[in-house]
């Protein structure tokens, strides 16, 4: 089976093949993290350790059901100081060892990392996760974004080590958490710990089984849960993800990969086909790629993002302005404010639209009459049906007690909007070039206005009031969506400032989805690398403000082209 590649990466770590043994099993002693090695794992990571010896729950810890396992050891571990010994000299387990550390406070994850450093491990695992231990992970409140983003900063303070953040799947907003870890500085996110607890009775001694009487559920009945959250996670964030959760068999492994994982990790299969169920997954994934002709295992992954559109009733449509209506629709997406949809009227065309209001299942586009689509588009009628897939993209960046500053430029206020219903207490400031293009003045009576021809609110430009602003207030972050020119402007008034700035891009897409090529910004695909970039990767975007890419692939000088 040498003619296919199963070499994976995680950031600068680089594995033969993409199993992993998870924390929690096995990974007690160096010398079965080497048995584990020599059984095929392209990986492994150690049992979790703490900063004080932990003995964990009594026995029973372990148990098994029909559809899987329910576990409550307790975080069992000899402590920091006992765990650098055993885990001296890893250099003799050949492949990457990875060091899950726990804590109650986040000085805690800070001291035992520090503690491990001469141990030569080669990542950090952070679980934050853990659903049955007191003190720790979501019992400590733990699986929150601030909290996240605390512990994860902390760590990243004391190491230079790659930072994983494992997330639970109880938690309904895990999306938003994965960006505050990736905000922090986390370099991949790991999905999913147990989820639960869960409780098994035996009826004959009319007890629970379990000591702790609950435990995490894994196996089996976790792994569609995994799926689905690697699925959610690949679409929202921009670091690479380990797929956890009921991994056995080449097929769940493949199946892992597809929902967006660059690995995947393997806990209860140790149960179920012993230690060598490193190599039988890889031998299974072999053999799956030469039957369906996929050499390189990475190019499954993400796979099935390539969507087809779901066939919606537009139900309801609102006139924003002369040339802006939104048409509102029912459907329930995990969407984060700054995404996109591909919106499709079959037979003519299909465009890019951010998701400019949503409440509960009701969604809604903005879509400003410019061209043959969206004239088109302006003519559908309550009860037409439009074509919707995605979302798709990277969206704004979100911290809780910011105070945050929304810099909107004609339509590209569409992007800002949900952003604004989130935070509700922020300065909007949106400007056009006459009254006519301000569009949600009664949705957001607050915002400050700018017209280039003063017909509404102060006679200038967003960054002309965005400059006047700043002499008398402060702001932690900008976020602005508009022409490229004017935030180019925003960023570079920004910078200046020393203000955080997250900008929305809008290029000419074609597949939305990464594949195509068209919306190339410096080597950057605005559909899967952005819309939404930060001021850092701004700065590596040379194209940014200077050219852009026609329909026919002609690169061209912005600002004799914005807006076509």
């Amino acid at each position: 089976m040498s003619s296919v590649n199963l070499s994976v990466s995680l950031g600068n770590i680089q594995l033969t093949n993409p199993t992993i043994l998870a924390s929690g099993v096995l990974g007690t002693t160096k010398a079965l993290l080497k048995r584990v090695a020599e059984n095929g794992a392209g990986a492994v990571t150690i049992k979790s350790i703490s900063r004080e010896p932990r003995e964990g729950h009594k026995n029973p810890t372990v148990i098994t059901f029909e559809a899987g396992m329910l576990n409550a050891v307790g975080y069992s571990n000899p402590g920091v100081v006992a765990a650098a010994r055993e885990f001296s000299g890893l250099q003799e387990v050949k492949v990457p060892v990875i060091a899950s550390v726990i804590g109650t406070q986040k000085e805690d994850f800070a001291h035992v990392v520090e503690g491990l450093s001469g141990s030569k491990f080669s990542a950090i695992e952070i679980p934050l996760s853990c659903p049955h231990t007191p003190g720790f992970g979501l019992l400590a409140g733990q699986g929150t974004p601030d909290a996240t983003f605390a512990i994860t900063s902390e760590v990243r303070k004391v190491t230079k080590l790659p930072i994983f953040i494992k997330l639970s799947p109880n938690i309904p907003e895990i999306c938003t958490i994965a960006r505050a870890a990736e905000d922090a500085g986390a370099d991949a996110i790991t999905a999913v710990n147990s989820m639960g607890p869960g409780m098994i009775i035996n009826i004959e001694a009319q007890r629970p089984i379990l000591s702790f009487q609950v435990g995490g559920v894994t196996g089996d009945a976790l792994r569609p849960i995994a799926v689905r959250c690697v699925f959610d996670l690949y679409k929202t964030i921009k670091i690479p993800i380990i797929g956890v959760g009921g991994i056995s068999t080449g097929r769940h492994a493949i199946e892992m990969m597809m929902a967006g994982a660059s690995a995947i990790g393997i806990g209860t299969g140790v149960f179920y086909r012993g230690i060598e169920v490193f190599q039988k997954v890889c031998d299974e994934m072999s053999q799956w790629m030469q039957e369906n002709g996929v050499r390189d295992i990475r190019s499954i992954v993400a796979l099935p993002m390539i969507e087809q559109p779901r066939m919606i009733k537009i139900c309801d449509i609102l006139e924003e302005s002369p040339k802006v209506k939104t048409f509102f629709f029912k459907m329930n997406l995990q969407f984060i404010p700054g995404q996109f949809v591909m919106a499709w009227i079959p037979m003519l065309d299909e465009k890019p639209f951010t998701i400019s209001y949503i409440q509960k299942d009701i969604m809604g586009i903005s879509v400003l009459k410019r061209g043959e689509f969206t004239q088109a588009l302006h003519q559908k009628k309550i009860g037409d049906i439009l074509g919707i897939r995605g979302p798709y993209g990277k969206g704004f960046h979100f911290q809780t007690d910011l105070n945050l500053c929304i810099v909107g430029g004609g339509i590209g206020m569409a992007s800002l909007a949900t952003v604004v219903d989130r935070y509700r207490n922020v300065t909007i400031i949106q400007g056009g070039r006459t009254a006519s293009e301000i569009i949600y003045q009664k949705r957001f009576p607050e915002m400050q206005l700018c017209t280039d021809d003063g017909s509404a609110g102060f006679k200038g430009t967003t960054v002309d009031l965005l400059r006047g602003l700043l002499t008398t207030q402060t702001f932690d972050k900008v976020y602005t969506c508009g022409p490229e020119r004017m935030m180019d402007k925003v960023a570079e008034l920004c910078k200046n400032h020393g203000i955080d700035c997250e900008v929305s891009l809008d290029r000419y897409m074609k597949c939305g989805f990464g594949v195509c090529g068209q919306c190339d910004c410096s080597g950057q695909r605005v559909c899967i690398d952005g819309p939404v970039f930060t001021t850092k990767e701004l700065c590596r975007m040379e194209d940014f403000g200077k050219t852009t890419i026609l329909k026919t692939g002609e690169r061209v000088i912005l600002h004799n082209h914005e807006g076509h």
